[in-house]
C-alpha cells in the first residue's frame, strides 16, 4: 500500500524541481559582445569554430578552421600561425548576424593579430586586415614619439618591443567591429628600464563588399576616459579587469 505521506512529498519535489529547472538560465549563443572559446558556434547555429585533426598536409598541431556545424567539410581554414604555442588564446568573435567573423590569435611570444572573414554565399572570404593602417598605428606613434621626446631619446629610436598588434574585442552590430590595438617596448637608461608604449580603440566599418574604414580612434595612454564612448568605457572597464585582450 502507498503511504500518503511518502507519496504527496515527492510530488511536492517534482514540481520544486520543475520549477527550478523553468527558473534556469539558458546560455544564448546568439551572445557574441565578446571574444568567444574555441570551438564556438555561430549565432545562427550554422558555424562552428574549432581546431581540426591534423592530416598529412598539416604538421601535428592541425589548424583551427570553420566548418558547418556538424560536418566535417572546413568551408574556412585559419592562420597556421595560431595552432603554435600559443593556440589557447586563439578566440574567434562572431557578428551578431552570423555573416562575418574576427579571428584573434597570438602567432609569437610579443605579438597578437587579427583575421577578417565575410561569409559569401556558403564561402567564407579572407578580408584584408587593418592591422598596418595608418589610421590605426599613427595615433600610437605619435604618443609614443612624445614619451621618448620625454626620456631625451629620438623620437624615431626604436626599443626593445614587449608586445605589440591588434585584437578585436566586440562587434557593434554586423557591419561595425571594435578594435584594441597596442604597442610597447623599453629602453634602458642609466641601467634603468623605462618603458614607452599606448594603446587605442579603433572603430571599425565594413560595407557590404567586405571594404573597411577607421572612422574613430581614441588613445588610452594612462587609462585615459575622456572623449570615450559607451561601448568604449566598457570595453576599458573589461580590459582593466584582466579581461581577454
Amino acid at each position: 500500500m502507498n503511504n500518503p505521506i511518502i507519496s504527496a512529498t515527492t510530488a511536492i519535489v517534482g514540481l520544486l524541481t520543475m520549477h527550478m529547472i523553468a527558473l534556469t538560465p539558458v546560455a544564448s549563443s546568439a551572445d557574441s559582445t565578446g571574444p568567444q572559446p574555441a570551438g564556438s558556434v555561430s549565432p545562427d547555429g550554422k558555424w562552428e569554430f574549432r581546431l581540426a585533426a591534423p592530416n598529412e598536409e598539416q604538421d601535428s598541431r592541425g589548424v583551427f578552421v570553420i566548418a558547418k556545424r556538424g560536418s566535417q567539410e572546413t568551408s574556412a581554414t585559419l592562420s597556421e600561425q595560431a595552432s603554435g604555442s600559443f593556440a589557447d588564446n586563439a578566440r574567434i568573435v562572431w557578428a551578431p548576424n552570423s555573416k562575418r567573423f574576427a579571428f584573434n590569435y597570438q602567432p609569437g611570444l610579443r605579438d597578437k593579430a587579427v583575421q577578417f572573414f565575410q561569409l559569401e554565399g556558403d564561402e567564407w572570404r579572407e578580408l584584408d586586415s587593418p592591422e598596418t593602417d595608418d589610421a590605426v598605428t599613427a595615433p600610437i606613434e605619435r604618443s609614443m614619439a612624445a614619451q621618448r621626446k620625454k626620456l631625451k631619446l629620438s623620437p624615431k629610436k626604436i626599443g626593445r618591443p614587449i608586445r605589440d598588434g591588434c585584437q578585436v574585442r566586440r562587434w557593434i552590430d554586423p557591419a561595425t567591429a571594435l578594435l584594441y590595438a597596442f604597442s610597447h617596448e623599453t629602453f634602458e637608461i642609466k641601467n634603468e628600464l623605462q618603458q614607452v608604449g599606448d594603446a587605442c580603440l579603433a572603430t571599425l566599418k565594413l560595407d557590404p563588399t567586405g571594404e573597411w574604414k577607421i572612422v574613430r580612434t581614441r588613445l588610452l595612454e594612462g587609462k585615459r576616459t575622456e572623449g570615450l564612448n559607451k561601448e568604449e568605457r566598457e570595453e576599458q572597464a573589461k580590459m582593466e579587469k584582466g579581461s581577454e585582450e
